[in-house]
């Protein structure tokens, strides 16, 4: 699963995917699909489902989707400084903020969080690190100094 902050990113990704495994199989499972408030395709038979927090935060929830959520593997948190939104003042990205943690916290399974500009990041890989391995799971904390796309 891809998590991005926006439904503007999820497109953005989903088309970069799409691009790249536009496959669909005999069996009508697709490599990729998509769930946002406002539109769904192949959600529930694909490899790669690329989604906003709150939706996956439902499908996590919902009892009709247990069976679903057993067959995850890895989840991949884009921009997880949306976390630190919690400090902003403003009740919307209190929310958001807690959206985000609510699913760091939730998530079984191996995660990868990426992000440019975590404020405080040995703490917030400190927190992690708990939570990972109260799951059975050990974190990692890599950092890349290298720029891949060069923005003037």
């Amino acid at each position: 699963i891809y998590v991005a902050p926006t439904k503007a990113l999820v497109n953005q990704v989903a088309a970069e995917v799409y691009a790249r495994f536009k496959k669909t199989y005999k069996t009508g499972q697709s490599v990729w699909g998509i769930w946002t408030r406002d539109y769904r395709h192949a959600a529930m038979k694909c490899q790669i489902l690329i989604t906003v927090p709150e939706m996956l935060g439902l499908l996590l929830l919902s009892p009709m989707h247990v069976e679903w959520t057993k067959k995850i593997k890895r989840v991949i948190f884009d921009e997880v400084h949306c976390i630190g939104l919690m400090d902003g003042g403003c009740f919307f990205f209190f929310i958001i903020g807690q959206i985000w943690e609510n699913l760091l916290r939730s998530v079984q399974c191996p995660i990868l969080c990426l992000s440019a500009t975590v404020g405080n990041p040995k703490a917030f890989h400190s927190w992690l690190s708990t939570i990972q391995k109260s799951h059975g799971i050990d974190v990692e904390f890599i950092v890349c100094g290298h720029r891949h796309s060069h923005l003037k």
